[in-house]
């Protein structure tokens, strides 16, 4: 076996002093197998991670570029917006604390781990309102009870409030229990009981709320589907045809909206609970990547709602551009007509005095 200090330039980790890397998995200082799997679990987050951020500011660069192309964006199209913001904080505090993990060979410690420790459930808790919020806007659109798009308030306020100021009430509560700092090979909530009502309750009613307003959409979609067809007469086939399967690519696709939330948190969440087996490395890697992985699952998942109304802009201008075009040379060519047949008054005069010659020597 090859000393970690040769693997880490030098560097070792006194354990009465420090959560060193051996103490938190359980395994002696000499384990080099033990100590690979140390980076390769911040690593895998760190990669992860950055991936996700890039992933963010595409979609951050997007709505920037194209906003002024858009007088405004459709609330479905501010959807993966809110939800990378959530994603970019998580990343940017959270892979900070895996950079730390290696470079020290021991977790973060004191104010700095209470401040990535708190930071951690608030952008996690931050998802799950929106996620909550996202599922209450589309349940109300396609329920048919609003006859256009919802509105929580003037420019959504109400929903805004909601979705920030709850996570922002349990994170101050957070900070006056004292909970943050070290959970385990990272900086987040110490106490487990304490883990459970600040976050893992409000993830798992997530998850259930979910379920429930989603199906309940879909119900109501198969519910209107089969009153069109019931009701539609031979002259109206084609026109409610189109309809219909517009509503069932509805159904197919809004099922992908729960699944982002779920795969992301939901592992994470059982293991929390220990109800899951905490010795498996294998588990610990897949719940990694996905905890880490928000920023792309919401660029894949999410996007298309804003690159979809981008499109459809872009395509409505590019219309307008084409039809203003051929309309030009119509234009021009009744505006030449129009000037020669109209005279002038030279013309006139000479037209006139003509007249009067022809008449004189009749």
């Amino acid at each position: 076996k090859v000393s970690p200090q040769k693997l880490v330039n030098g560097m070792s980790c006194d354990a009465e002093a420090h959560s060193c890397w051996y103490e938190l998995f359980d395994c002696d200082e000499s384990d080099t197998k033990c100590l690979r799997r140390w980076y390769t679990v911040h690593y895998l987050a760190i990669c992860v991670g950055y991936i996700s951020i890039v992933a963010c500011l595409v979609i951050f660069i997007t709505a920037i570029k194209y906003h002024k192309i858009l007088s405004k964006f459709s609330f479905a199209a501010c959807i993966p917006i809110f939800i990378a913001i959530c994603d970019f904080g998580y990343e940017i505090f959270h892979t900070s604390d895996h950079w730390y993990s290696i470079t020290h060979l021991y977790v973060l410690e004191g104010a700095g781990c209470q401040l990535v420790g708190a930071f951690k459930p608030f952008w996690i808790n931050m998802q799950t309102a929106y996620a909550i919020g996202c599922a209450v806007y589309l349940s109300l659109f396609f329920s048919g009870f609003n006859k256009s798009e919802p509105s929580f308030g003037r420019n959504n306020v109400y929903f805004h409030v909601c979705c920030w100021g709850v996570p922002l009430l349990l994170f101050i509560i957070g900070w006056s229990l004292g909970v943050y700092g070290q959970e385990s090979a990272w900086c987040g909530i110490t106490d487990p009981v304490a883990d459970l009502f600040l976050v893992d309750l409000w993830m798992m009613f997530a998850l259930v709320f979910l379920v429930a307003c989603y199906s309940y959409v879909v119900w109501k979609l198969c519910q209107g589907i089969r009153d069109a067809e019931s009701s539609t007469d031979s002259d109206d086939t084609a026109a409610v045809k189109k309809h219909t399967d517009k509503m069932w690519k509805v159904i197919r696709s809004i099922g992908i909206y729960p699944i982002a939330y779920f795969v992301q948190w939901f592992l994470y969440g059982l293991f929390k609970l220990q109800a899951l087996p905490q010795s498996s490395f294998g588990l610990i890697l897949v719940i990694v990547f996905v905890t880490n992985a928000g920023g792309l699952f919401n660029l894949f998942l999410y996007g298309p709602l804003l690159f979809n109304q981008i499109r459809r802009a872009k395509a409505k201008k590019m219309k307008r551009s084409m039809q203003l075009g051929a309309c030009a040379p119509t234009v021009s060519a009744l505006s030449a007509a129009t000037s020669s047949s109209i005279m002038s008054p030279k013309s006139k005069v000479d037209s006139a005095s003509a007249d009067t010659q022809t008449s004189t020597s009749i």
